[in-house]
């Protein structure tokens, strides 16, 4: 009995790039080519369609089956053989635990492996996993396949062999996020179900209107521009010729020019009625739409939506439909639950039908993007808001005993610091409370205030950062504390570990190879949790001097686009590392805890500081009030390692999604 390292390589008319592992696996197009494997440190092998007594046979050998992104092979074997093995070890959620790139030659580039993927065969992967023009596979072609399937053995016989390599070095997951990494298998199965009728009504509402505004447009520039979506260069093209040479027609570009509307600026009507336009038939909504549909299964449920440690913090991030990116409750539309009920009961409902009653029909259909995702039929959601569970969790890892006071004493932490700043509007303290927190400056402020419609100028920023950072004392400290901390511990790398409010810094041996061309240290920066379950990992840290000469911390990590780079840190950005790192462990042992004490309520997804379940309509119709309640005190029951941390959360029991 023996560690079973796997990897297959399949073809389909389905794209994988586009959905989840079981939608792709499910397909009756999808073949499975060939099979690479290992024992331990046996030599690679490879079996060419491999067949149900191969598979048994392997599997009957195995103590524990590793593989890179286990969630494919897991869908392979149960939708291809029938056969559901649960000793399954993913070598890319170990990587991402330890703050390497998901990507297998991104992982192996970034631990400096001696070894790394085939480059020529990953090619040919590519070229083999899809239809030819004509609709065969080169896998089916008589001439050319045999060939083909034994050269794209050896590619795969190459990726187990980087698998195993990497796995050697690789820490293992935590026993905590072992049992994290089991559920969340759990809830990309379990998926969510989607209102097929309501996408496709939608989707028809989204087209029509397209029409209408793509042929004002038109209209509005003389013929210049006729499908504002996608017409970029001709946009700019009329933008400069009414006067306003902008450099994109992106989001951030067009909205900025609607903002600046004011009356000494003279915006012609026609630049804002096409900026208007632009923006609204930029909108990603129809592209959802599509994708809910793309991804929908048979039994109208879409599967692989979260993505385990999908953020350096351990943070589940979005895929495939991005539920973390569906647009929050638009102010333009009270309730998302009329037009859907609307649009559900009457089929003649167009969209000036839409305009007359809701507003624009392309806003009235973002706002019922959320309404998209149902339980099925007869159940419910439960949905769990943890409120500003990173405000709460700053408070007290920095000990800012007035913040602590608000919080536990069920005040509104916004509304009170909009008095306490002398600001207008509980959002405007919203702004302060979430902006101010990580260190933003003055000049960041103006921008950030804006996502909330408050409008600041650099002076009156100043003045609130300057008054914030001097009442909130003891957070400014942990920023200060955290950088020396980290920089000292990175200069003297043998020293016991620094403890700072409950984080443990330390130099750990590199993970990976010893680099020979990297300057600087060639280990890695740990900083344990206080959960003492998990480490936030810096790779290759070193002290190196800005553009201005002042030394900085700088590590390697992945940046904003999944690149490995130099990237640079200090105090404030670490204590924002950690606040989030903890306050997904407060949401993520909320989840087990849920899962492991109610049988009939399981977690279908996670957005943002939400925890969403399904729950069989049997556990609430009697006294859903109560149920949820129950549901809750577990929710923000206070872990052992947090005794004091104030938990809160609101529940709300929905009938589909929505905000």
């Amino acid at each position: 009995m023996s560690k079973l390292s796997i990897d297959f390589e399949t073809a389909s008319r389905v794209d994988l790039r586009k959905v989840d592992a079981s939608r792709y696996a499910s397909d009756p197009s999808t073949r499975v080519l060939c099979l690479a494997y290992t024992f331990d440190q046996e030599p690679v092998r490879s079996i060419i369609k491999p067949t149900q007594h191969d598979i048994e046979h392997l599997l009957s050998k195995a103590t524990s089956i590793h593989a890179w992104n286990a969630s494919f092979e897991r869908a392979i074997l149960r939708h291809k053989y029938a056969v559901m093995p649960t000793s399954f070890v993913c070598s890319m959620q170990r990587a991402m635990y330890a703050g390497f790139p998901a990507s297998l030659d991104k992982a192996a580039y970034a631990m400096h492996a001696p070894i790394s993927k085939d480059a020529a065969g990953t090619k040919l992967m590519l070229k083999m996993c899809k239809p030819r023009k004509d609709g065969t596979f080169w896998h089916d072609d008589p001439t050319v396949g045999p060939m083909m399937l034994v050269d794209l053995a050896a590619y795969c016989k190459k990726d187990v062999e980087v698998e195993r390599t990497l796995s050697e070095k690789l820490p293992y997951l935590p026993t905590t996020e072992e049992k994290l990494s089991t559920l969340d298998e759990v809830v990309n199965q379990r998926g969510i179900g989607l209102d097929i009728p309501l996408i496709k009504r939608l989707m028809q509402i989204a087209e029509e209107e397209t029409l209408n505004l793509n042929a004002r447009c038109a209209q509005v520039t003389n013929g210049l521009v006729t499908w504002p979506g996608t017409q970029t260069a001709r946009l700019l093209d009329f933008f400069k010729s009414r006067g306003f040479e902008l450099d994109c027609v992106d989001k951030e570009a067009i909205t900025e020019l609607l903002d600046n509307n004011i009356p000494d600026l003279d915006i012609p009507d026609d630049v804002l009625e096409v900026a208007s336009i632009r923006k609204r038939v930029a909108k990603s909504s129809t592209g959802k739409l599509k994708k809910m549909l793309e991804c929908a299964e048979s039994d109208d449920r879409v599967r692989g939506t979260m993505r385990y440690y999908g953020a350096h913090t351990g943070r589940w991030a979005g895929k495939l439909i991005q539920p973390q990116n569906m647009p929050s409750r638009d102010p333009m539309v009270k309730t998302a639950h009329e037009p859907i009920d609307w649009l559900l009961n009457d089929p003649h409902v167009d969209a000036d039908g839409i305009r007359v009653l809701h507003g624009e029909p392309m806003h009235v259909v973002s706002a019922c993007l959320r309404g998209c995702l149902v339980p099925t039929p007869g159940n419910a959601f439960l949905v769990f808001d943890f409120n500003q569970i990173e405000a709460r969790v700053l408070a007290w890892l920095a000990n800012q005993r007035d913040l602590l006071n608000i919080f536990g004493s069920g005040q509104d932490v916004y509304s009170e610091v909009a008095k306490q700043f002398g600001l207008s509007s509980r959002d405007a303290g919203k702004t302060v409370v979430l902006g101010l927190g990580y260190g933003m400056g003055a000049k960041r402020f103006v921008d950030y205030a804006k996502n909330y419609n408050v409008y600041l100028d650099v002076y009156e920023a100043q003045s609130i950062v300057t008054e914030w950072r001097a009442v909130n004392d003891y957070i400014t400290l942990l920023w200060r504390q955290l950088d020396t901390a980290a920089r000292t511990v990175v200069k003297f790398p043998g020293q016991s570990p620094l403890n700072v409010q409950g984080l443990k810094l330390r130099m750990e041996p590199i993970i990976g190879w010893v680099p020979t061309t990297k300057p600087g240290s060639t280990g890695t920066l740990t900083i344990e949790l206080p959960s003492g379950n998990r480490k936030l990992h810096y790779h290759n840290p070193r002290i190196v001097p800005d553009t201005q000469g002042r030394d900085g911390l700088v590590f390697d990590g992945l940046d904003d686009k999944e690149q490995w780079v130099p990237i640079r840190t200090w105090g404030a950005k670490l204590t924002e590392n950690v606040v989030q790192a903890i306050a997904r462990d407060i949401m993520a042992e909320a989840a087990v805890r849920v899962e492991e004490n109610f049988d009939n309520v399981g977690l279908v997804l996670s957005v943002h500081d939400e925890l969403v379940f399904e729950i069989n309509k049997g556990l609430f119709n009697t006294l859903p009030a109560a149920f949820k309640d129950r549901v809750g005190k577990v929710v923000v029951e206070r872990p052992d390692w947090a005794p004091t941390l104030p938990v809160a959360a609101g529940g709300k029991i929905m009938k589909r999604y929505g905000k």
